[in-house]
C-alpha cells in the first residue's frame, strides 16, 4: 500500500502490520454486511483524539497490500484505493466516509495546485474536488487507460484496445478544467 499525502492534511497514516490484538478503534469500511472485513490495513493518526485502525475492503473482499491512501483537498479527508474500490474518509470520524462514485478504479492521481483527484477506470477518467465530481471523460478506451503525464492545463495518456494483434494504443489529451477530450479510441471507431 503506498501512501501518497500531497495536499495539505491535518493527520497521519501509516501501514500498520496487523491489528491490535484488543479490536479496539478497528473500523471496517464499507462494513455494515459483515460480509466485507478483509481489505487493506491502515493506521490513522487524526489531528485530535484517539488514533484507530482501519480495515478498507476491495472489490474482491481479498486482504489486500495493493492500492494506495491520497490527501484530498478536504485537509481532514483522505482517499484509500483498493482492489478497484475507493472511499474517501474524514479522518476525525471513520463513520463519515462515502465511496468515490466510480465504477472501478486502476490509478489514482492528483493535482494539489488545482485541488484536484483523477479517478481512472478500464474506460474513462472522473475528476473530483473539494466539492465532489468536476466532470467524467466520455469513454476513452474499451481495453484500458494508461496515464503518461499530467500538467496544470492537460492530461495526456492512450487508450487500448486489444481487438486485434495490430491494434495499437490510441493516444488521448484531456482539458484538465472541462474534462473534454480528443483523441482515444471512440475517435477512430
Amino acid at each position: 500500500m503506498n501512501i501518497k499525502l500531497e495536499f495539505p492534511h491535518t493527520y497521519s497514516i501509516e501501514i500498520p502490520p496487523e491489528l491490535p490484538g484488543t479490536g479496539e478503534n478497528v473500523f471496517y469500511i464499507p462494513g455494515g454486511d459483515g460480509n466485507r472485513h478483509n481489505g487493506a490495513l491502515i493506521l490513522v493518526h487524526p489531528p485530535e483524539g484517539k488514533s484507530w485502525f482501519g480495515v478498507i475492503a476491495g472489490m474482491r473482499n481479498d486482504y489486500s497490500s495493493d492500492g494506495g491512501v491520497y490527501s484530498c483537498p478536504d485537509e481532514n479527508q483522505f482517499c484509500v484505493a483498493v482492489d478497484g474500490a475507493a472511499y474517501f474518509i474524514d479522518s476525525r470520524d471513520p463513520s463519515a466516509w462515502k465511496e468515490v462514485p466510480v465504477s472501478y478504479v486502476v490509478e489514482v492521481h492528483t493535482l494539489p495546485s488545482k485541488e484536484m483527484m483523477f479517478f481512472v477506470t478500464f474506460d474513462e477518467i472522473v475528476a473530483h474536488g473539494r466539492e465532489g465530481v468536476l466532470w467524467k471523460t466520455e469513454r476513452l478506451s474499451i481495453d484500458g487507460v494508461s496515464i503518461t503525464s499530467i500538467d496544470e492545463d492537460t492530461i495526456k495518456g492512450a487508450s487500448a484496445c486489444f481487438c486485434s494483434a495490430d491494434e495499437a494504443a490510441h493516444e488521448f489529451t484531456v482539458d484538465v478544467k472541462t474534462g473534454k477530450h480528443t483523441g482515444g479510441y471512440s475517435e477512430f471507431h
